[in-house]
């Protein structure tokens, strides 16, 4: 089962890489076309929405996952339940629009909220069906639906951007996107829903503490975000807008996708506690290996990724996207503890876990906003978000009775970077930027690599997660390599 998780999560992240690949196309072009302040306001509007969508991360998809048994009712009551707050999420956005517009300085806000209020809505009326695909280990048929959703919403952004050059384009591209999404589900499940609450007992106390779990995660994720709005002005706000976006992009949407497979394939390993936590290990290693790569990748070729995917407008981004990236690497590893902690069932540990997150960015970022520098602010968030990841798995893995294993997956990855970033600074700094960006990668990839798999090979090739990564390689390039290999 261990190896299914581990399977699951690298075929998500495979595919998720054509997501990604489609959507940085979209900043490609968006970003020429439109201005930082137009960013701005759509990230603005987003803080805005991500609050009211709290009320929807009631958890009822992963609730459905951990059920032993699971019949229709329990199908048809989660939809029921989705549509329901939904609806109320969208008139809640509608409302607060105009109140939401002043408080945190933009006139603007108050009609683009009241277009994108809708959206919420139309993502409950998603086929019931698709609830299933991740119980099933069918994660095929999910990530197929969002390339074909993230297709609709850049042709329709760019269209949109390009027709209106302002904001306007991305509000009216992502509902469509959103639209399309919608039928498709049905097209590819027709699973029809009905009005049901049949089942509301056996979902209600797992949504609860997700519910709370969610509430904590959004303070914990926007913290620095809501900081620099208050007190910057609108396009500066933009910029760091855009670093935090591109950081999603390119580092938390490589690791963020395996938590969905994490969640089914631990909740059936939940009577067998060693193989719980191996799989555990293995997966967050996973993670974190890839997390270290991505997060300060990104952050040494900041400068690359802004000048070329962005153009010359867009160059006061590159300080945050280098402290950003570090930032969102660290949150995303810890996001996968909420799949661990949930078929342990013990959200509550997750929501106190965020809660404590949240309430140390919330002091740290703000002091640091209130000495006037969003540039501190980024440097705060990167080094608070990695220091409580390593305290929140420090108390998961001790309460799994494996309070050594912390080492094991944080220690090589963090060496390997290390000499990736030493072996990045050595290079000339005045190369263009059309040579840089692809020595940097080239050689940063190459650095960590060989670095990882080095430390591994001198620690004596413990199990662990790089183990379980080289079992997916050819076995004639695996088998040399595993061969005589010990237990961690």
């Amino acid at each position: 089962m261990a190896g299914l998780v581990l399977r699951g999560a690298i075929l998500m992240v495979l595919l998720r890489f054509a997501i990604r690949a489609i959507g940085l196309v979209s900043v490609l072009i968006t970003a020429r076309l439109l201005t930082p302040a137009d960013f701005g306001v759509i990230g603005t509007a987003s803080i805005v929405i991500g609050f009211f969508a709290l009320l929807q991360s009631i958890g009822l998809g992963d609730a459905l996952v951990r059920l032993r048994r699971m019949d229709a009712g329990h199908v048809h009551t989660a939809w029921t339940l989705n549509l329901l707050v939904g609806l109320l999420v969208t008139v809640g956005i509608f409302l607060s629009a105009p109140l939401a517009a002043r408080w945190l300085g933009e006139p603007a806000l108050t009609g683009v909220l009241h277009w994108m209020a809708f959206t919420p809505t139309l993502n409950a009326l998603v086929s019931p069906g698709t609830t299933t695909f991740l119980r099933d280990f069918a994660f095929r048929k999910e990530f197929r639906l969002k390339v074909f959703q993230k297709v609709v919403v850049v042709v329709a952004t760019v269209l949109g951007a390009w027709l209106t050059g302002n904001y306007w384009g991305l509000v009216w591209g992502g509902m469509a996107g959103t639209v399309v999404y919608v039928v498709a589900s049905y097209v590819s499940y027709p699973y029809w829903p009905r009005l049901a609450l049949s089942r509301l007992p056996d979902l209600l106390g797992f949504s609860f503490w997700t519910l709370v779990q969610s509430i904590a995660t959004y303070v914990a994720v926007v913290a620095d975000e809501v900081i620099v709005r208050r007190l910057m002005p609108t396009e500066l706000f933009g910029l760091y807008h855009t670093s935090r976006d591109l950081s999603r992009t390119m580092v938390a949407e490589l690791v963020a996708p395996a938590a969905s497979a994490l969640l089914p394939g631990l909740a059936r390993l939940q009577e067998e506690p060693a193989r719980f936590a191996r799989a555990a290990k293995e997966a967050v290693g996973a993670g974190v290996i890839v997390a270290v790569a991505a997060g300060l990748g990104v952050s040494a070729t900041a400068t690359e990724i802004t000048g070329l995917l962005l153009g010359a407008k867009w160059t006061g981004a590159a300080p945050f996207l280098a402290f950003t990236a570090i930032g969102v690497a660290g949150q995303t590893v810890a996001g996968l503890h909420r799949s661990i902690l949930a078929a342990l069932d013990k959200q509550h540990w997750s929501a106190m876990l965020w809660g404590l997150r949240g309430t140390v960015l919330v002091v740290g970022c703000g002091t640091a906003g209130m000495m006037g520098d969003a540039l501190l602010v980024a440097e705060t968030y990167a080094t608070l978000s990695v220091l409580l990841t390593l305290l929140d798995y420090g108390i998961i893995f001790t309460a799994l009775k494996r309070p050594g294993v912390l080492p094991a997956i944080f220690l090589r990855p963090a060496i390997a970077g290390l000499a990736m970033l030493g072996a990045l600074m050595l290079l000339p700094a005045d190369l263009p930027l059309l040579l840089s960006a692809p020595l940097k990668v080239a050689l940063g990839a190459l650095v960590y690599g060989l670095v990882l798999l080095g430390a591994w090979w001198a620690m004596g090739r413990p199990e662990g997660a790089e183990t379980a990564l080289l079992h997916r390689l050819p076995p004639r390039l695996a088998t040399p390599l595993l061969r005589r290999r010990r237990p961690a």
